[in-house]
């Protein structure tokens, strides 16, 4: 293969970072805003036959003309041959164009700038070989050697895009214009990403039915932007802030993404006398958010004939474990003989606040089967760890802290989500020294968990799993310990290219597509399949949706995991199950939905959302015979393999758990075919993921 040699002749594309710099949108002299840059894009089109030319994409918006243009200027032209040869592009600071002119002009006559025309040295030599191809191809513009065509910018009017087509695979994106013309942008140093999010945040769009990769263009998007609206603090100008969350989604996608969804649920929730064109526009932005964060992946849809479920089999809850329970299971030297039956007894019914702590148990600081002498030493070493750890960054410098960034934003972050962890708990009060003790603990658990995980480090959201833990355990090094355990099992939440966030949500999509087909085509035709009014819901485990009591049973129920691993799937499908009709019947759209789901926090009831749940998981079981493979790995119907497990799956022993008790009322025929299996006591029968066939 020919090598391919690149003289760059711009020193800014020389000397800057590499990939995509999405910037905040900056003004010039000029009236116009840069909303986004990335170097190192080749371009290809009919006018220039090969990916010969590499330069600089911009987006940029002409404010007085009201006009978006995409923007390509050469920067590099690389040359394929089969001898080694350069060709070199000395360029000025500043190309301008006459499309570009004419466009600035409209917006201010008054200001025009003067133009250099590139200065292009060839020292090519064309093989023209018998019988080739190419040999009747026309010779491009630098072939012919004219520089003024490559030279000259080439613009696109944003809103005069028909579709474009996107290759992740290929670093390609492909925009079609109305006028019938193409033009493929390579991007040679870095993904499309940015770009992509751009184009969504501005134009509104939708997949072309069967074309996975082709978006149709309906229409541009209108509505104010986020500063309008007064949900971000201390922004400059109100034109930087959509182009700001933009880089911020490239840089910081979990946390911009839950920052700005917690803002727009904030507004909705808290402000209950929000004027009439106020909530208009919250709306309008939070359509913007919601396709801007469109996923890139398909999900797994169920096609075909709807898979009929039996009715859901009624379940009832329990009592919560109480000490008889726990020191039945105990030998004389504190092991616990039967880990299974304190699991199946807290799945029914929790544990009683004075017996949490089990917590430890559960999170696997202690192994069931360890002595109370084994324990006090796990304890004495694991308290030598933490305190080493701890050390290390509160020795840190303040000149050490300056030079260190990552760190120092770290620490910012968890300062700022400390201050507003739970503050309405008494635990969290300050004292009658005006002490906040307890806020202070938080903290330098968060903060030892930097030192811990330094890749993961914090993301907003961490405060709200360990808030729960230090409540309950009030002891700072077991209290660590359990967290970096919960963390372990929810780490994929807080990955920072969302792969375990967008995959649960594809899964909550296609459970629901197996349950209530009807609402998950609902879905699908408001533009809401994506599901990212349950974002909140399964980056902190619910936590904000309800009591502060509540959760902590809700936790010791998933903690189980029984009866699977993603049972908490399924909770948010008996939540959306529950809340169909109202969303249906009342029409809602994707911010209708979202503010919705908001007016249930605090107001949902954790039995019946359990019960219901639980029900799901039985009527799933039933039918586990006609479900498609991932809904069975899902839920553990098939043992899962390896290559294919899921992310956000835990390791589980594949505990047993016993069916519900048929409640005393009685039931339907129907409900008590599936009930009975030729027992008359069906607590006694137990069943599991792994005890029926495939």
């Amino acid at each position: 293969m020919a090598q391919r040699k690149i003289l760059n002749s711009e020193p800014e594309a020389c000397g800057g970072d590499n990939g995509a710099k999405s910037l905040q949108a900056q003004e010039d002299n000029q009236d116009r805003i840069q909303i986004f840059k990335h170097d190192a894009v080749s371009l290809k089109n009919s006018k220039y036959s090969s990916e010969d030319y590499t330069g600089i994409l911009k987006v940029i918006h002409y404010k007085e003309a009201d006009k978006i243009y995409i923007e390509w200027n050469i920067a590099k032209i690389s040359i394929s041959s089969h001898e080694d040869e350069w060709a070199m592009v000395e360029k000025q600071d500043k190309v301008e164009d006459p499309v570009r002119e004419s466009v600035s002009s409209s917006a201010a006559s008054s200001s025009r700038r003067h133009h250099r025309p590139h200065k292009i040295h060839h020292s090519r030599r064309h093989h023209r070989h018998k019988g080739s191809s190419s040999s009747s191809e026309p010779l491009n513009d630098l072939e012919k050697g004219n520089p003024q065509r490559p030279s000259q910018a080439l613009f696109i009017d944003l809103y005069g895009i028909k579709s474009y087509r996107v290759s992740k695979k290929k670093n390609t994106v492909e925009i079609i214009q109305r006028s019938g013309s193409k033009d493929l942008f390579l991007f040679q140093n870095g993904t499309p990403d940015t770009f992509i999010d751009m184009l969504r945040s501005l134009l509104k769009t939708k997949r072309a039915p069967g074309r996975k990769n082709l978006y149709n263009v309906l229409g541009r998007t209108t509505g104010p932007t986020f500063a309008d609206l007064n949900l971000f603090e201390n922004e400059e100008q109100p034109s930087t802030v959509l182009w700001k969350f933009i880089s911020n989604i490239q840089q910081r996608p979990l946390e911009t993404t839950l920052s700005s969804f917690a803002k727009f649920s904030d507004y909705m929730l808290y402000n209950k006398n929000i004027e009439p064109h106020r909530e208009t526009e919250v709306a309008k932005v939070a359509e913007i958010v919601n396709r801007t964060l469109e996923l890139d992946e398909d999900y797994t849809v169920v096609g075909g004939k709807p898979i009929s479920l039996r009715p859901r089999p009624p379940v009832q809850r329990g009592d919560p474990l109480s000490h008889d329970d726990w020191y039945e299971v105990q030998d004389s030297d504190g092991r616990v003989k039967d880990s299974d039956k304190i699991k199946k007894i807290i799945f029914r019914g929790g544990v009683k606040p004075s017996l949490r702590m089990v917590w430890k148990f559960l999170l696997g600081m202690y192994p069931w089967d360890s002595t109370r002498d084994e324990r006090e030493d796990i304890l004495k070493k694991k308290s030598q760890e933490y305190h080493r750890m701890k050390q290390q960054w509160q020795s840190i410098s303040q000149d050490q802290e300056d030079r260190w960034a990552d760190y120092s934003a770290r620490k910012s972050l968890i300062e700022k989500d400390v201050c507003r962890t739970d503050r309405e708990l008494p635990f969290f009060a300050e004292d009658s020294q005006g002490s906040d003790r307890n806020l202070q603990t938080l903290q330098d658990i968060l903060m030892t968990y930097v030192m811990y995980n330094f890749d993961l480090g914090y993301v907003q959201g961490m405060s709200d799993l360990l808030s729960p833990l230090l409540c309950t355990l009030q002891d700072e090094v077991e209290t660590f310990w359990c967290f970096v355990s919960f963390m372990e099992r929810t780490k994929h939440n807080f990955d920072m290219d969302q792969a375990g966030m967008k995959k649960q949500l594809g899964q909550v999509y296609q459970t629901l597509s197996i349950l209530t087909p009807d609402l998950s085509t609902y879905l699908g035709r408001v533009e809401a399949s994506n599901m990212f009014f349950c974002f909140r819901w399964l980056l902190v485990l619910f936590k904000r949706e309800f009591s502060h009591d509540d959760i902590m049973v809700l936790w010791e129920v998933l903690w189980t995991d029984l009866p699977c691993p993603n049972f908490h799937i399924l909770i948010c499908a008996a939540i959306l199950d529950q809340e169909k009709n109202n969303i249906m019947s009342n029409d809602l759209g994707f911010t209708e939905i979202l503010k919705h789901v908001n007016d249930l926090c605090r107001k949902l009831n954790l039995n019946s959302i359990l019960c219901n749940a639980e029900g799901i998981y039985l009527q799933l079981l039933e039918a586990k015979e006609t479900l498609p493979t991932p809904i069975k790995k899902m839920f553990g119907f098939v043992p899962p393999d390896n290559s294919d497990s899921s992310d956000c799956e835990s390791d589980i022993d594949n505990t047993k758990y016993d069916k519900p008790s048929a409640p005393s009322k009685p039931c339907a025929e129907p409900v008590n075919s599936i009930l009975e299996d030729g027992k008359k006591n069906l607590k006694s029968a137990d069943y599991s993921s792994d005890s029926e066939d495939d």
